[in-house]
């Protein structure tokens, strides 16, 4: 029974959904300043903000279609939160993570027309897809003493781990009471720092 806790927590740790944009409502709002980067460079001209200095964030999605619980249980009992939990096995069950922290940044918005940006970011992606749900829901869980076995069928896993460096510059090309344009441009250095992949096919 403790060896199908431990695999469901190890598979929600890593549960998400694959978004192309992070911090969710908050990179389109007129005062997220350097956040406002990460999607569109040009977000950081005409900015609310004249400096700002970020030394910390993160963004976290998660999502997986083999167990559901209420948001209020999350913040009681672990070890009551999974036996409340509503599950729904299948035999190809997907599960993924978009993880994205915002190290050292800076926005500085130079006058009313140009602004600059200079950031650190890591990021993760991870993706899994045709896992077994009924290996998880099986009753009882396995005898850890004794030899037993899975069957995953065609389960195929991949995460990404990387960092960046960029510079962002942002400037407003046209302002009147008609017509608004901006635009701007960031440059990256891209380090990676790992990858996995797990495929098995069913035989």
């Amino acid at each position: 029974m403790k060896l199908k806790k431990y695999v469901i927590y190890a598979l929600l740790i890593y549960t998400g959904a694959i978004n192309a944009q992070s911090y969710v409502g908050y990179l389109t709002d007129n005062y997220n300043g350097v956040h406002g980067v990460l999607s569109n460079p040009a977000n950081i001209a005409d900015s609310r903000l004249k400096l700002e200095v970020n030394l910390a964030g993160a963004s976290v999605f998660f999502s997986n279609d083999y167990i559901g619980f209420n948001l209020s249980d999350a913040f009681g009992n672990v070890d009551t939160l999974f036996d409340n939990a509503e599950k729904f096995p299948m035999e190809n069950n997907a599960m993924a993570l978009n993880t994205d922290i915002l190290g050292p940044a800076v926005l500085l918005t130079i006058n009313e027309k140009n602004a600059l940006s200079v950031f650190m970011r890591g990021r993760l992606f991870f993706n899994a897809l045709d896992i077994n749900g009924e290996t998880l829901d099986k009753e009882g869980g396995f005898d850890e003493t004794q030899d037993f076995t899975i069957n995953e069928g065609n389960l195929s896993a991949v995460s990404n781990l990387w960092a960046e460096l960029g510079v962002s510059y942002a400037r407003v090309l046209l302002n009147n009471e008609a017509h608004f344009l901006k635009a701007g441009l960031t440059l990256k250095y891209m380090q990676g720092s790992g990858n996995a992949y797990i495929y098995s096919e069913d035989p």
